[in-house]
């Protein structure tokens, strides 16, 4: 078959599933195009490990062409995205035809009150795609009670629309329910690197901790990440000697100006019992590592019911998590019994929640079975059966 692949976005899981999907796919004997702002090197980072692959894999730049894209309109910007993609292929048609268009990150091509009807005469190629956070969550919320024409996944209505990947696999039967297509459970995998424990960083926590268990929250430090709410729990367990540590960048946009204060006031004030560097962590080995150390991983994310490629990265290491009590995370904590569920904003559960962790992990917890679930090998293996099946 002949693959195009479209990624709008660039940085952080957004390339990771990009050059995943696109090695999975020339390795099944496919040819896959990289339509991306940057294709050569994500084609490249590729071929490094894996150089037979190099007839297979076509780069192509993806850039916004025309006025819409450029709208402050959300909804002219994603019919933007929509005919950069087309003008895209256009030139690639000389070429050859395309049997399959599939958008890595399906969520930012959809928008309400764009009708299916101009996409389907806009967008003349079959299409399907990686859809990240499904409404079947938000059906209770003002968005999920909208009218069809005004929800933003309204579009998978398009008759060019095969299929998605879906990073909540509960959703399925709705989604099948609604429109129609073919829906399947995407894995849930991390970008995780062999543990390097000799990264300074790493380094730098060991001498810091001194052998006291960590409780950690990494990756990229934005309010919705309940970083308040773990220091602000933190500064209420009086009786236990650990260390919280927190690293990751600071996403300052995210918090007020107070927060901001409260953040630096709090973690200054745990004194040697908080190890605070908001800074991005260098290398997918020492954030490994960092996770590795761990006893908890807090991970409870305020206004947020969809996925985390962070609770996949700590059950490798049978790090128990602490996250929302609401939406797939919990869910999944539950199930294979990996981590527990709090309110977000209530510090005091988390403060239970973080003693009753590094008390011990939960009794039955069923780390290698979650693993065999969410993991990058089954995310190639369901990947390249869903495409086929297509």
């Amino acid at each position: 078959m002949r693959l195009a692949l479209v990624e709008w976005t660039q940085g952080g899981h957004h390339e990771l599933h990009l050059r995943t999907a696109a090695t999975a796919l020339a390795d099944a004997g496919h040819e896959v195009w990289i339509l991306f702002p940057d294709p050569v090197r994500i084609r490249d980072n590729i071929l490094t490990a894996r150089p037979e692959l190099a007839d297979r894999l076509k780069p192509f730049v993806l850039g916004p062409h025309g006025r819409f894209v450029r709208s402050r309109d959300p909804r002219l910007q994603i019919a933007g995205k929509w005919l950069s993609v087309r003008r895209t292929l256009g030139v690639l048609e000389d070429t050859g035809p395309f049997d399959l268009v599939f958008f890595m990150y399906l969520d930012e091509f959809l928008a309400p009150l764009i009708a299916t009807t101009w996409l389907d005469a806009a967008f003349r190629y079959r299409w399907a795609g990686i859809y990240m956070q499904p409404l079947y969550r938000l059906q209770n919320s003002a968005l999920g009670r909208r009218p069809e024409f005004l929800r933003r996944d309204h579009l998978l209505r398009s008759l060019r629309f095969s299929g998605a990947m879906v990073l909540d696999e509960v959703s399925i039967p709705w989604l099948e329910g609604r429109f129609n297509r073919k829906f399947v459970a995407m894995p849930e995998y991390g970008d995780i690197a062999d543990p390097d424990l000799q990264a300074p960083v790493v380094k730098e926590l060991q001498a810091f901790a001194d052998g006291r268990p960590i409780v950690c929250a990494l990756g990229s430090l934005s309010r919705r990440k309940g970083i308040l709410n773990l220091v602000r729990a933190a500064a209420k367990i009086k009786d236990r000697d650990f260390v919280v540590a927190i690293a990751g960048k600071l996403e300052s946009t995210t918090f007020s100006p107070e927060e901001l204060v409260e953040l630096d006031v709090a973690t200054t004030g745990l004194g040697d019992r908080c190890w605070y560097r908001p800074e991005p962590i260098d290398g997918d080995g020492a954030f490994a590592a960092l996770m590795s150390l761990a006893s908890a991983a807090y991970l409870a994310y305020e206004d947020w019911v969809f996925s985390s490629g962070l609770q996949s990265i700590a059950a490798r290491f049978e790090v128990p998590c602490i996250v929302a009590d609401a939406g797939i995370m919990a869910d999944r904590a539950r199930d294979y019994g990996i981590g527990l569920t709090i309110a977000p904003t209530n510090p005091d559960q988390a403060a239970e929640a973080i003693q009753e962790l590094l008390a011990g992990k939960p009794s039955g917890a069923r780390f290698a079975d979650y693993c065999r679930v969410h993991s990058k090998e089954q995310f190639e293996q369901t990947l390249c059966n869903f495409v086929t099946t297509l």
